[in-house]
């Protein structure tokens, strides 16, 4: 008896097939027409709906991202990154440690002068020990640090170069309008640090911290970011009256420092100085003194021996900076520095050169020389930029009205 074959056998299959050719009722068995061009037609319509999907993307892209940049934050997808080469490898540390030699010499370290008793190791000056840094701005012996490296101008100091020259120091100079101090070596032949100026510096800019250290030959190299070039510090209402003739804001940067770093430069890439650390008992261990408009200052004490500063004597709230404050005050001004003060720290200084000139408290100045006071213009940033003796116009707003003034400016008392 011959075996049957299992459904699930693909012989089986084939016998169905053959009986179903065997009909007599079934004369012609037609074939599904084949489809050649389906897959091929599927890929040509993704292709195409693909790249319609994509220009009008982009398109719909380039028009939102600039209304709503919080929503499409900015990509650089066209930014072509080019391998950098061994040769500008080299090039680029040869620079730096250019740099680094440089920026080396112009960086004094001050420390409280040793008194050499019985004990032979009692006059050595340690890292541990010293108060901070400067930096050289003549040759024959000025050096510029902050208040908090030589905070006593009773006491006795001394510098230190890199070359361990040890000067004892002769004289102080404070800058009225900041926490800068100009003292004096008997030196000569000293390499003298270069000033970077205001328009050179922005933010995100890489810039060099250096500290030499003592003793060895070894110093910190930092390099860091600028956060901001004009950061203040509004802790109280009282941090929100100005002065004429004080400099307070700060350049800030990426990295916070420890105190040692005291009156330590910030250098730009191109090895010009920018700021000072100010850091020493201060809650942020991340700001710099700005030094871009201390030109015409070293350029008097080279030439008077003494610090001279331009005297206005106003007192003033910078309204871009004074939310909430009273309409009767702003005078319907949303910027400016208007004048203002308290019983014991006046909007117009008695006897000052604004007093003279009429000057008023309330009075709102929105103009000096027609340089606008807006979009964060500091305006004793810009008072401190002129000369003892020059004289400025003012253009104000009083009681609604306007009104221009001339104030020629004096010499301030250190």
């Amino acid at each position: 008896m011959k075996a049957k074959i299992p459904p699930t056998s693909p012989k089986y299959k084939i016998q169905e097939l053959e009986n179903l050719y065997a009909q007599d009722n079934l004369k012609k068995i037609e074939k599904p027409p084949k489809r050649l061009f389906g897959l091929f037609s599927t890929l040509i319509l993704a292709v195409v709906f693909g790249f319609l999907a994509g220009f009008w993307g982009k398109a719909l892209y380039e028009y939102l991202a600039p209304k709503y940049p919080d929503y499409f934050p900015a990509t650089n997808v066209n930014k072509t990154i080019n391998p950098v080469s061994t040769t500008d490898k080299v090039k680029t540390n040869l620079k730096y440690q250019e740099l680094r030699q440089n920026l080396t010499l112009e960086t004094v370290n001050i420390f409280d002068k040793k008194i050499t008793a019985d004990e032979p190791l009692a006059g050595v000056y340690l890292a541990s020990s010293m108060n901070g840094s400067g930096i050289i701005i003549s040759s024959d012996g000025w050096i510029l640090t902050t208040k908090a490296v030589v905070p006593d101008f009773a006491k006795e100091y001394v510098m230190v170069t890199k070359e361990k020259k040890i000067y004892p120091i002769l004289d102080f100079k404070a800058d009225p309008a900041t926490d800068l101090v100009f003292i004096k070596v008997e030196a000569q032949n000293l390499k003298i640090a270069d000033f970077s100026d205001a328009a050179d510096i922005y933010p995100g800019e890489n810039s060099f911290v250096i500290k030499n250290f003592f003793p060895g030959d070894q110093e910190d190299f930092l390099s860091v970011g600028l956060n901001n070039l004009s950061q203040k510090d509004f802790a109280g209402e009282n941090d929100l009256i100005n002065s004429s003739e004080r400099l307070t804001g700060k350049i800030s940067i990426s990295q916070l420092l420890d105190d040692s770093y005291e009156g330590s430069p910030l250098f730009d890439e191109n090895g010009k100085i920018t700021g000072l650390a100010s850091i020493k008992g201060k809650n942020d261990k991340n700001q710099f003194i700005p030094l871009a408009n201390l030109k015409n200052i070293i350029s008097s004490l080279l030439k008077e021996g003494e610090v001279i500063r331009p005297y206005l004597g106003v007192r003033y709230l910078d309204l871009s900076a004074s939310l909430n404050l009273p309409d009767e005050l702003r005078q319907d001004q949303d910027w400016g520095a208007m004048l203002y003060g308290r019983e014991d720290q006046p909007a117009v200084v008695k006897g000052s050169p604004a007093e003279k000139a009429g000057l008023l408290a309330n009075d709102i100045i929105t103009k000096v020389n027609d340089r606008e006071l807006k979009d964060g213009t500091d305006f004793s940033r810009i008072i401190q930029n002129f000369g003892v003796g020059e004289t400025i116009n003012l253009e104000l707003i009083r009681k609604g009205a306007a009104k221009t003034v001339s104030v020629t400016l004096q010499k301030i008392n250190s």
